[in-house]
């Protein structure tokens, strides 16, 4: 019976993941590992809940770095990202990206929030509507 108001909680939960991959490539990280995770589930029980996943380390990104706070990255967790850009993988160059990350510190760029104020504007805008006419869809079928 819910064949047109399940597929459109799938294209809002596949709209919901463009979307996040957008923000986060807009915030720099448009060939991170993370962006790459980011995933959806529906719950459906109650109430339909899509549930948007990605790896944990957005906990990481979000939080930013205080310079000359903590540790220094390892070395062994910059080369990855170091062949994604082309950078050399040499041990000097490496260490000297680990130094001015540890010297400098970064921003923590606002991920989630934006992706939550941005799925309420479009919830208002597009997919609130999206749904009445699914679930009107579903419901004129199963009446005839």
């Amino acid at each position: 019976m819910n064949k047109a108001l399940n597929a459109a909680i799938d294209a809002i939960g596949r709209d919901i993941v463009l979307l996040a991959q957008e923000i986060l490539d807009d915030n720099g990280l448009a060939d991170s590992r993370l962006r790459d995770t980011v995933s959806y589930a529906v719950d459906y029980g109650d109430n339909v809940v899509v549930r948007v996943l990605m790896d944990n380390y957005i906990d990481f990104v979000e939080a930013g770095r205080a310079p000359q706070k903590g540790k220094k990255p390892p070395i062994s967790q910059l080369e990855d990202w170091a062949k994604r850009r082309g950078i050399p993988t040499d041990n000097e160059t490496l260490y000297a990206i680990s130094e001015a990350i540890w010297r400098d510190g970064y921003a923590a760029p606002p991920i989630l929030a934006t992706l939550e104020r941005e799925v309420e504007q479009r919830f208002d805008r597009e997919w609130s509507e999206r749904l009445f006419d699914a679930l009107i869809t579903d419901l004129t079928a199963y009446f005839n």
